[in-house]
């Protein structure tokens, strides 16, 4: 007599709501990145939530000048998200990726973390980390 295999029991497949929202901020992420890679600062800072911590205790006002400082001028920015990974709870997400940044003679390669906040149907960075 032989054994039928046991069949594998899949996982319910995400709602179609979880699906949406991770397509939003998965788009959300890259826009952010393609606004700092094309020098354009409104919208670049406009996906930040007016709620966002610098991690460097900076207040946003701070932050924002020296954000404008380092972007200003630059004749070229490069930025390449690769293994972007994202968790959802309800109206906040985590974005982690490698990000390859260049500009000028800068080149890095940093693990990054952006904690999102869906701020009226838009998802937002409220905190930004490196090395996570």
């Amino acid at each position: 007599m032989s054994r039928q295999p046991v069949p594998r029991r899949r996982p319910p497949p995400p709602a179609a709501s979880e699906v949406t929202a991770a397509q939003a901020v998965k788009s959300a992420v890259q826009d952010w990145a393609a606004a700092w890679q094309s020098l354009d600062i409104p919208r670049y800072l406009d996906a930040y939530s007016d709620g966002f911590t610098p991690a460097n205790g900076a207040t946003r006002a701070q932050w924002e000048q020296g954000r404008r400082a380092r972007i200003t001028g630059k004749q070229r920015i490069t930025v390449t998200l690769q293994q972007l990974e994202l968790s959802l709870d309800g109206e906040q997400a985590t974005a982690k990726f490698q990000q390859i940044h260049a500009a000028g003679d800068l080149r890095s390669t940093p693990r990054k973390r952006l904690s999102m906040r869906n701020e009226g149907g838009s998802w937002r960075i409220v905190r930004e980390s490196t090395g996570s």
